[in-house]
């Protein structure tokens, strides 16, 4: 077509400038420029020959951002990626600007009053404000201001999603320079795969699986959005207020305690154990890791908050599983007062039932008041987590002496309490026949569960969800070896940078992940 097109029209500007005019020229040459490009987007032309991409001059509204994140990257004071980003990037963060990095700005005009701005605002504050310039002259009308900006280069993601958004405003992406592929995708739906190149998507990050296809050229990107949820304890503590108030009847925590940090973290926008997002093409839509229905297993329990939401989800039966007694009696009080819940203690001497609540949908609550260890039942050291400077006590990171990532030594002595100790697997252990779900989070003891279960051990076990405890065992071989005997039981093992960390030796980052399991 293209071919006919240059036999009958005079393509080049200069032929044109010298047959019609420098008037012609200027007329001509953007509507055969719009021409081209539609063909090429039906598929009847070919992209420009070779490996590197068509320069294009940019819209107007983009080139002065264009030009200062230029600058930026070739400045030498680009910010290290952060290790929540670096997990969701292809290269997981670690080949530098040719391999994919982002950092995060702060909009200048949306900072309170003596709050700290991030590094990356000192170090370019030009480039601050002229994002935030793009993103008024881009947005639509009804869309407030964003309270940050995502901006990378080079970097494509995988699967993954957002934090939730303030007043569910939409995120928005956009693509500069000059660079091939880099669409954005949404939900694995080939609809919405979209050249972003200078034309902005507005999507809900927090609830839309959305990724990014590999880059070739010169490729930056701007997400543009406004995170929800608490900064700061002040705010942490109000957040948790409310999440507990809004159960019915409200569930009880400790305030100035990392109780809020549970309470946000599970009842605050989607939940850290919701399971793989919807849309992620690593993952069937129809395995999900809804407990309803499930007798449920919670190891890790600390004052029940994941029990409690599981039996409200319409789980049959939970058994709550925690070894520090202060954790262990809020449990027990949580699902207690849970709506139409029957609690037995661990001894199943004593039952309670709100007489108020209906019975078609009761579930049953155990607590177990015990630590999960190898071996039989017994007695155990449990470190206790250590008080936080900033005055918060600190009701997590409870860890059975060995497991405990708190140092001691000097005039650093850690408390540590006497607990009893059950066996996970075998007889007399607490994965029964009857429990189809099950979480591990038990700050390191899932690592001896996990890498030494024989076949047939997970018994008739469906879903299961633990945490991997990075911080305490960085050799990326001994997780994946992890993921390959699940495999072995029937598993399909998903974990967020599927795909990329395999390529890792150790884990780098101070943080641990959660893995999802399916059969």
């Amino acid at each position: 077509v293209l071919r006919v097109i240059r036999k009958k029209l005079p393509l080049s500007p200069v032929v044109v400038g010298v047959r019609r005019g420098e008037r012609e020229a200027r007329m001509f040459a953007p509507s055969v420029h719009l021409l081209s490009l539609g063909l090429l987007s039906l598929g009847l032309a070919a992209p420009p020959r070779g490996g590197r991409p068509a320069m294009h001059t940019p819209p107007h509204e983009y080139v002065r951002v264009l030009r200062l994140l230029r600058a930026a990257a070739s400045s030498g004071r680009w910010p290290p990626t952060t290790g929540a980003r670096a997990r969701v990037l292809h290269g997981c963060g670690q080949r530098g600007l040719s391999g994919g990095a982002t950092f995060t700005l702060a909009n200048p005009a949306e900072l309170a009053s003596g709050s700290r701005a991030p590094r990356a605002n000192a170090a370019f504050p030009q480039l601050a404000r002229a994002v935030f310039e793009l993103e008024s002259a881009l947005a639509p009308e009804q869309r407030p201001p964003s309270a940050q900006c995502a901006v990378s280069c080079n970097a494509t993601f995988l699967p993954h999603l957002s934090p939730p958004s303030a007043e569910g405003a939409p995120s928005m992406i956009v693509g500069l320079g000059n660079y091939r592929g880099g669409d954005a995708v949404v939900d694995g739906d080939p609809s919405t795969r979209q050249s972003i190149r200078y034309s902005p998507l507005l999507f809900d990050a927090s609830s839309r699986a959305h990724w990014t296809l590999p880059v070739k050229g010169e490729c930056f990107t701007l997400c543009w959005f406004s995170p929800a949820g608490p900064y700061g304890a002040t705010a942490l503590e109000s957040y948790a207020a409310q999440l507990a108030a809004e159960l019915t009847p409200p569930l009880t925590y400790r305030p100035r305690s990392t109780d809020a940090n549970v309470l946000c973290e599970l009842l605050g926008g989607r939940s850290a154990y919701a399971g793989p997002p919807r849309g992620d093409p690593r993952w069937p839509e129809h395995l999900d890791f809804s407990p309803s229905g499930h007798v449920v297993l919670d190891v890790g329990a600390q004052i029940g908050v994941f029990s409690r939401m599981a039996l409200k989800d319409g789980a049959v039966r939970v058994i709550a599983v925690e070894p520090e007694p202060k954790n262990a009696a809020l449990c027990r009080r949580n699902l207690g007062l849970c709506d139409g819940c029957i609690i037995a203690e661990s001894s199943l001497e004593r039952h309670l039932m709100d007489e108020s609540c209906g019975t078609d949908d009761t579930g049953i609550a155990e607590v177990v008041e015990a630590a999960v260890a190898s071996g039989d039942s017994g007695t155990a050291q449990l470190v206790l987590g250590k008080p936080r400077s900033d005055g918060v006590l600190n009701t997590w990171r409870h860890a059975l002496d060995g497991s405990s990532h708190y140092a001691e030594g000097g005039d650093k002595v850690l408390e540590r309490v006497t607990v009893m100790t059950r066996p996970f697997f075998g007889s007399g252990g607490l994965l029964s026949d009857d429990v189809s779900f099950v979480k591990l989070d038990c700050e390191g003891c899932e690592l001896d569960l996990l890498t030494s279960f024989s076949r047939g051990e997970w018994r008739r076990v469906q879903r299961l969800i633990f945490e991997w405890s990075f911080t305490k065992e960085r050799r990326i071989s001994v997780f994946l070896s992890v993921v390959r005997s699940l495999e072995a039981e029937g598993f399909q093992v998903h974990y967020e940078g599927r795909g990329q960390w395999e390529s890792l030796r150790e884990w780098p980052w101070k943080m641990d992940a959660v893995v999802f399991a399916a059969r």
